[in-house]
C-alpha cells in the first residue's frame, strides 16, 4: 500500500477541509489516573458542537469482552456515547493495534519487543487475540473515509482479516528478534470478532488488501535487527 503524503498522516489535532481529527487521547490502555482520562474528555468537549466533521479514535478493543470493566474500555465507551449523543457531525474509527515507529512503551508491541529483548520475564494471557495493522496502512485506508462527506455519523471498526492470539504474536517476535521470550501462559484474555465488512469493503476500493503474512511482514519492517 502506497504511503500517502505526509500532510494526510494525522497530528495531534488537526483542522482540514472542514474536518477535526481528534488523536489527542490516553495512549495507554492499562491507565487508572481518572485525570488522564478527564483531560481527553474536556479537550473533547471543545469539539462537539462544531460545523466540523469531528472524527475520533477509538479501538476495536471495546468488543473484547475480557476488557469491558477496564477504565480504558469504560471511557472509550463513554466517550462514543457522548459523541453520538452530542455530535451532529461525526465519525468514530476503532482502531486496531498500531505498528509504527513510537517511544511509547506503554504499546503492546513495544511492551513485548522490550521484554523479549531484554530477557526480562512477563506473563501472557494465552487466550487473548489481537488485531495488528502498519500505522502507514491505516493512513491509507482511512484518509478516504475521512474525506468522503457521505460517510458521516457512523461508528467503524478498522481491520483486516488478521486476528492474531498473543502466544503466536510472541512466538512470530521470537523469530524476528532471534530471542527467546522469558514469558509464562496464563489462562485469561478472550478471542474476538469485529465488524469490519464495511471497512474491508472500501478499503478494497482503494488498494489492495494484504496476503496472510501481512502480521509477519509488518512486524519484520519495525522491529527486524
Amino acid at each position: 500500500i502506497r504511503r500517502p503524503p505526509r500532510s494526510t498522516l494525522f497530528p495531534y489535532t488537526t483542522l482540514f477541509r472542514s474536518v477535526v481529527v481528534f488523536a489527542s487521547g490516553v495512549s495507554n490502555s492499562l491507565e487508572q489516573n481518572k485525570s488522564a482520562f478527564e483531560r481527553e474528555k474536556n479537550l473533547l468537549l471543545k469539539y462537539l458542537d462544531g460545523s466540523a466533521k469531528l472524527v475520533y479514535f477509538s479501538t476495536v478493543s471495546v468488543h473484547d469482552q475480557s476488557l469491558t470493566k477496564t477504565p480504558y474500555i469504560i471511557f472509550k465507551n463513554e466517550i462514543e456515547n457522548l459523541i453520538k449523543s452530542s455530535s451532529t457531525n461525526y465519525l468514530i474509527l476503532r482502531l486496531p493495534i498500531l505498528i509504527g515507529k513510537t517511544e511509547n512503551q506503554n504499546t503492546l508491541i513495544n511492551f513485548l519487543v522490550q521484554k523479549i529483548r531484554s530477557g526480562e520475564s512477563f506473563q501472557l494471557f494465552k487466550n487473548a487475540c489481537r488485531f495488528l495493522m502498519d500505522v502507514d496502512d491505516v493512513a491509507n485506508c482511512c484518509t478516504p473515509l475521512i474525506q468522503n462527506p457521505s460517510f458521516e455519523n457512523r461508528i467503524i471498526d478498522i481491520g483486516f482479516n488478521n486476528r492474531i492470539s498473543l502466544p503466536e504474536l510472541v512466538a512470530t517476535l521470537e523469530k524476528i528478534i532471534n530471542k527467546k521470550a522469558n514469558c509464562s501462559l496464563e489462562d485469561k484474555g478472550t478471542c474476538y470478532e469485529i465488524e469490519n465488512e464495511f471497512f474491508i469493503r472500501h478499503c478494497l476500493a482503494e488498494h489492495q488488501l494484504p496476503d496472510s503474512n501481512y502480521n509477519l511482514v509488518v512486524l519484520k519492517k519495525y522491529f527486524a535487527v
